[in-house]
């Protein structure tokens, strides 16, 4: 019994290893969608699915233990710097709030240690998920928590916001 709690806590670590790496692959991929982009809405998904990859990446480093605060907040900064971008580019799609808005929600829900008061971080990603809700009326709190929590399985949040769960 001991043996196959030892196995399933390394398999358990070995996957979110690789989830590492499926970030990292999604920055990638994205960095080279963006070089090759042709128009605006090209640019900005994707800029918002390297945001993404970049706050995912950070979350998970983080969680556990692979990097230091700084490194966190350096690779937040890239995300946030990419999510400002790419809703620059395409400020009535709202997809792309909606992905800004899962980096700010990470950073305040699931990053202990890193900020002393979670509110501003609540509150940026309250105020992306009402503009993209705004933007796109069939959105719903629903298809937001689909969306999170397909994310947090695949690495991926583009979705059509009629995609159901």
């Amino acid at each position: 019994m001991r043996l196959l709690c030892l196995l399933v806590v390394a398999a358990l670590a070995l996957s979110a290893c690789d989830m590492v790496q499926v970030y990292q692959a999604q920055i990638d991929q994205a960095t080279r969608a963006l070089e090759s982009a042709r128009t605006d809405a090209e640019r900005a998904a994707a800029l918002a699915d390297r945001g993404r990859g970049y706050s995912d990446k950070g979350r998970l480093s983080f969680l556990r233990k692979q990097i230091d605060r700084a490194e966190y907040i350096r690779l937040f900064e890239l995300a946030i710097a990419d999510h400002d971008r790419s809703v620059a580019l395409a400020p009535a799609d709202a997809q792309i709030y909606l992905q800004r808005g899962l980096s700010y929600y990470d950073r305040a829900a699931q990053v202990s240690d890193v900020d002393a008061d979670h509110r501003p971080w609540f509150d940026a990603a309250r105020a992306d998920f009402t503009a993209a809700i705004q933007k796109d009326p069939g959105l719903t709190t629903a298809t937001i928590t689909s969306v999170w929590s397909t994310s947090r399985r695949t690495g991926s949040t583009r979705r059509s916001p009629t995609t159901p769960a």
